[in-house]
């Protein structure tokens, strides 16, 4: 579990759609190993939601910078009410943020793929599938992938 992913000193990528989701990674994100960790190994959040002002928790995230976790806000309809993203645009938008780095993947993860583990949460089955087979095909092991 994740308290092995602490002890190995992997960095950790969790990724979030909408409330539901960061909910889900909410809990990971405020306990005290896993910022104690982030002093020391890179520990990154996505998190797709429609806007800022649909994003929860928005207060917290001074805080989980604060504690070295690195927070990337992806919004997908900015001028759009009542809009359902489609798994597709889900998939594009996140994938754009991951390998949108100076370093691509490893950019974003801080360091080698295989030396990552990857939460998911609030995701749809189509876009998990998706972006896990594209993490694993970039060196992401499998089991050190978790959706929830």
């Amino acid at each position: 579990g994740l308290a092995h992913t602490l002890e190995e000193g992997k960095n950790i990528l969790m990724i979030a759609q909408g409330t539901e989701g960061i909910a889900a990674i909410r809990s990971a994100l405020e306990w005290t190993p896993v910022q104690a960790h982030a002093t020391e190994h890179h520990v990154a959040l996505v998190y797709l939601c429609k806007n800022r002002g649909s994003a929860a928790y928005l207060k917290d995230w001074d805080v989980w910078r604060e504690a070295g976790i690195t927070v990337k806000p992806v919004y997908f309809a900015e001028e759009l009410e009542g809009v359902v993203i489609a798994p597709e645009a889900a998939v594009d938008k996140l994938a754009f943020t991951i390998y949108n780095d100076d370093n691509g993947l490893a950019g974003t993860i801080g360091g080698r793929p295989a030396d990552c583990t990857v939460l998911m949460a609030g995701m749809n089955g189509d876009v998990t599938r998706a972006l896990s087979r594209r993490l694993i095909a970039d060196g992401v092991s499998r089991d050190q992938i978790w959706g929830f």
